[in-house]
């Protein structure tokens, strides 16, 4: 048998958000079973990065020079037969893997992703389909004909609280982009105002957009939300926060709100909606009341007016959340409901158990 050596490579690690955690987290699992984790990529200081804005470490990572995209086929294949695990987030590319086992992650359900060509099935003989969602994997399985396991993430402890004491705050979490699955921070700003035109008695509320920036291409869009947001006092941005401070914001917020998926046909346009969903979690775990649209993950994961709330509408939106401001009983009620809910159902060791489940280890 190979050395119990995991090779993993996903081509999103310049900008680090739920789904780098979710599958890093997986990982963590192996290292606890005994194995050795090389992470392909080029910088090294990534490692540093995935402790503090992540909550993410290893006591046996290596940072690897990424080798999959070498043009001499021998000697990758020769590489990969080293390992007896080979984790790869897909960008749409495939090849052979002379690694033992092998896992496509599916983060996100977009069809050129997943387009079956003969060769394509060829490569992927000897792979494993892998999704974040039963949502995200209805979709591989009908794209790709093949079975697709569901590993849910868990939810970091730090993220839950004991006694909640939470500002007039409305917290949103999500990278600053306008492509894929955008996570509509324009119709939260705007929803926002709204908000507060109409109720006066939540003129002292401010509204939190919290979510990682990466320069250069995305900063355009930023550009575009600094002035939606009408330079007002009451909007705050907050660029790259690092975990620990990201964690403070969930627990100061009194609401959540998250709009990916609003406006789209998720049966036409999936990739554009929230294919799981971890920070309206995150923010369960947190006692926010979660407002997200109904669509993708959070529809699958948030029991409406139980656990949370699925909103179709701005108006929707915008009356819940002032009908709760108002009703603190109602308000605590449903935040102790999602914390609970997620307390169960993304707890660590459920997640541990599933991997052992899934990846037989």
């Amino acid at each position: 048998m190979k050395n119990k050596t995991i090779a993993v490579f996903n081509p999103y690690l310049d900008v680090l958000g739920g789904g780098e955690r979710h599958i890093l987290s997986i990982l963590q699992v192996f290292e606890e079973s005994g194995y050795q984790i090389d992470l392909l990529w080029d910088d090294k200081s990534i490692k540093e990065k995935l402790s503090n804005m992540l909550n993410i470490s290893f006591s046996n990572l290596k940072i690897r020079k990424n080798f999959l995209h070498s043009k001499n086929l021998l000697s990758k294949q020769f590489k990969l037969s080293k390992y007896d695990r080979l984790f790869y987030v897909t960008d749409g590319s495939y090849f052979f893997s002379n690694a033992r086992r092998n896992y496509v992650f599916c983060m996100y359900p977009k069809l050129e992703l997943f387009n079956m060509t003969p060769i394509t099935k060829l490569k992927l003989n000897n792979w494993s389909f892998i999704a974040n969602s039963h949502f995200t994997a209805e979709f591989i399985k009908h794209w790709t004909g093949r079975k697709v396991s569901v590993v849910y993430p868990y939810i970091d402890k730090k993220f839950f609280i004991k006694e909640k004491k939470a500002k007039h705050s409305i917290l949103m979490v999500g990278r600053f982009f306008d492509h894929l699955h955008s996570k509509r921070h324009d119709i939260v700003i705007n929803a926002f105002i709204e908000l507060k035109k109409n109720h006066v008695d939540m003129e002292d509320f401010k509204l939190i957009i919290a979510g990682g920036l990466k320069e250069g291409e995305d900063e355009s869009y930023f550009k575009k939300l600094k002035k939606l947001a009408e330079d007002r006092h009451d909007i705050n941005f907050v660029i790259n926060p690092d975990f620990e401070s990201l964690v403070k914001l969930y627990h100061e917020a009194m609401f959540y709100w998250h709009a990916t998926g609003f406006g789209i046909d998720q049966g036409k346009f999936p990739e554009r909606t929230e294919h799981l969903g971890l920070t309206p979690l995150e923010a369960m775990a947190s006692q926010c009341v979660v407002f997200a649209h109904n669509s993708g993950g959070p529809a699958e994961t948030i029991e409406d007016e139980d656990t949370g709330f699925l909103y179709s509408s701005i108006q929707k939106l915008e009356e819940k959340t002032h009908e709760l401001f108002i009703d603190k009983d109602a308000r605590l009620k449903i935040a102790q409901a999602g914390a609970d809910y997620v307390d169960e159902t993304f707890s660590y060791a459920t997640f541990k158990d599933n991997i052992k489940k899934v990846f037989r280890i």
